[in-house]
């Protein structure tokens, strides 16, 4: 029998609180993989966070001096609901989020890619995302070392 949509929440959520992470103090290994991303994409952001209930908390950022956004407000949000990885070659041109007040504020999101950070029982517990202030595309190659970096945040 499938899960509704609020028993996968709370199966995500439980999932969540058993890694103990949230609010947690920053860790260098997670720095290091923000650090890479960031030089290695040519982004000013790179984050590693995670959701609970209602926000996006940072364990890791670069880039900016934000912890958390509410999860109303996050891009991350949408990786979870996929379930895949999520990039917006220009925010501004995507309907899902032309309005988010990230977008709209100067000098506001243009590009994100992010990533599912996934338990080995296929939970969603957060993301490895890059943000720019400029549009710009991704290639199969970009595709796969953020995945593969993704991967390195959950080990």
């Amino acid at each position: 029998m499938a899960l509704s949509p609020e028993e996968r929440e709370a199966a995500r959520l439980d999932a969540l609180e058993h890694f103990d992470i949230l609010d947690s103090p920053s860790e260098e290994a997670f720095d290091r993989i923000t650090r890479l991303a960031r030089k290695q994409f040519d982004v000013p952001t790179s984050i590693v966070s995670f959701i609970d209930g209602h926000r996006q908390w940072y364990k890791s950022c670069k880039g900016t001096n934000t912890s958390e956004v509410p999860r109303g407000d996050s891009f991350c949000r949408y990786v979870m609901a996929y379930g895949g990885p999520l990039v917006v070659p220009n925010a501004t041109h995507d309907p899902r989020f032309a309005q988010n007040p990230y977008v709209r504020t100067d000098p506001g999101v243009r590009f994100y890619a992010g990533f599912p950070l996934r338990t080995n029982d296929g939970h969603t517990l957060g993301t490895l995302c890059l943000v720019d202030v400029k549009p710009r595309e991704f290639d199969p190659d970009q595709l796969e070392l953020m995945s593969d970096l993704a991967h390195i945040v959950m080990d």
